[in-house]
């Protein structure tokens, strides 16, 4: 199927789902008082926040131009007013708490972290053990509250955000109904609208992608298995980076696989994007990937100093990127296509044909096995009321309608296909990994290639999610008919930094 005609299909069956009820509303009891309050000052908040970034809000806050409290009255008045996107789940109900406690502490001359008194939200697959629920999207875990912070969740708090809400998504990240499933969908929030109109809003990151081009946070935290960071980046004008396995930590967020899972930063510039991706960064003893990342002779470097930095690098001259074939797009893509081309051409990169062969892993069977384990093992150990993805199952079948009205195909299948033993998974992951990395290894050592680079949203295969390979998803542009459209660059695992620079220098040149 072309990509454009998948996109059209996404669409079209997310308008017809945009009538679904939300299984849980928005409560917005907490705030009522204080938005009543705030109207005097939103067109004057409103209008100091318009088109800042990041660096920018910080600057005004530490001026008092601004106050916290302000700014997250700002960011909760305008999801009111856009309720009907269903980009954001549930409401942190101690939201403006927290920006209170950030004003104390700027007026006492002290400063968290890079994003003190900033509010952010994250996807609803991450865990916090506040008042929040964390559900995947799913109605068996609507009132399910996780037993404490994900390490993530922590890193953002030191860096003193204000953990506004969380986001829709895709229910269990995209891994659940029947195919082709509706991106952005769940039980609980309700179908997320692309507020560019009426077009796909990508997923699993879906109310992420959605919140931040709406305007309802400063920044949004993804997180990805194979696209759902990138894909939504795309769909909804942003930057988004899927960062190398083992950067940011996987702790108490709900699971697909641990061979390729990770969270991420989306963001309107590239600057808040590499900010947030700072923040998140940071090693856990406990994470598997993030050991394997710490014994790599960058990893150490990479945990203690982030990415930022190479925001102000010339990211793109000289450099030689691999194109990969873009056909299976659509003819409405074309003209994108030539204006990217130009685009990077004239910052100075040098654009060089490229193919690879095929990789054709196990990868449904990775997934599956990793889903099905996983998964049981986060319900147990934050004390959910249903133990595993077959008590999910039953639980859904009572009331089919409301529960999965699209249907539980995948989970099932992978209920069904989940056949292998841990060993056997953990075997089949090393061996894929370490090809995937040779094979992207060896496309660019052939033609001397530092990054490589699609125009199609779906043109990076599974080798690239396998070898933990870091993707940045960057935005172009607008199609003829609204939607928005972008380009994917991917480098080697641990090429980060990299991509950062990219990000910057493409930001800078537009």
């Amino acid at each position: 199927m072309l990509y454009d005609d998948y996109a059209t299909q996404q669409a079209r069956r997310q308008k017809a789902l945009r009538s679904f009820p939300r299984g849980k509303p928005l409560n917005f009891r907490p705030f009522e008082a204080q938005l009543a309050s705030f109207e005097v000052r939103a067109s004057r908040v409103a209008r100091l926040v318009r088109g800042a970034d990041i660096p920018r809000l910080r600057e005004l806050l530490r001026s008092g131009a601004l106050l916290s409290v302000d700014l997250t009255l700002h960011y909760l008045r305008r999801i009111r007013r856009t309720e009907n996107l269903n980009a954001v789940m549930q409401l942190a109900p101690d939201a403006l708490a927290q920006a209170r406690a950030a004003d104390r502490v700027r007026t006492a001359g002290a400063n968290a972290g890079a994003l003190h008194g900033i509010p952010v939200l994250i996807k609803d697959n991450i865990g916090t053990g506040d008042q929040m629920h964390t559900t995947a999207g799913a109605a068996v875990l609507q009132r399910a509250h996780c037993d404490r912070d994900a390490m993530l969740v922590r890193r953002l708090r030191e860096s003193g955000a204000v953990l506004l809400g969380k986001t829709n998504l895709s229910e269990w990240a995209n891994f659940f109904a029947d195919e082709p499933a509706p991106n952005g969908f769940s039980a609980n929030g309700g179908q997320t609208r692309n507020p560019y109109g009426v077009h796909d809003v990508g997923g699993s990151s879906s109310g992420s992608g959605s919140a931040v081009a709406a305007g309802l946070c400063a920044a949004a935290v993804g997180t990805e298995t194979h696209g759902s960071i990138v894909n939504p980046s795309l769909c909804n004008a942003l930057y988004g980076m899927k960062p190398s396995l083992g950067l940011i930590s996987r702790d108490r967020v709900i699971p697909i696989t641990d061979a390729t899972d990770t969270a991420g930063p989306m963001a309107r510039t590239a600057t808040d994007m590499a900010v947030l991706m700072d923040a998140l960064i940071g090693f856990d003893p406990n994470d598997p990937a993030c050991v394997d990342l710490a014994a790599d002779p960058q990893g150490p470097a990479l945990f203690a100093g982030g990415v930022s930095a190479a925001l102000q690098q010339d990211g793109l001259r000289d450099q030689r990127i691999g194109l990969l074939d873009s056909r299976g797009t659509g003819a409405i893509y074309r003209g994108a296509f030539t204006q990217m081309r130009r685009m990077l051409k004239r910052a100075g990169a040098v654009l060089v044909p490229l193919k690879m062969p095929k990789f054709d892993p196990p990868f449904f069977d990775i997934m599956s096995h990793g889903y099905v384990h996983g998964v049981a093992e986060y319900l147990s150990n934050t004390n959910a009321p249903v133990r595993s993805l077959g008590q999910v199952a039953e639980y859904n079948r009572r009331d089919l309608a409301r529960r999965a009205p699209n249907g539980m195909g995948t989970l099932e299948s992978a209920l069904t296909n989940n056949t292998w033993t841990r060993d056997e998974y953990d075997v089949r992951v090393r061996e894929w990994r370490a090809a995937a990395r040779a094979s992207i290894d060896e496309a660019l050592h052939s033609q001397n290639l530092d990054l490589i680079a699609t125009f199609n949203p779906f043109g990076f295969d599974e080798r690239f999610v396998l070898a933990g390979a870091p993707l940045l998803a960057l935005p172009a542009g607008f199609l003829p008919n609204g939607r928005p459209y972008g380009f994917i660059l991917a480098g080697r695992w641990l090429d980060d930094a990299a991509l950062v620079a990219v990000a910057g220098a493409w930001e800078r040149s537009r």
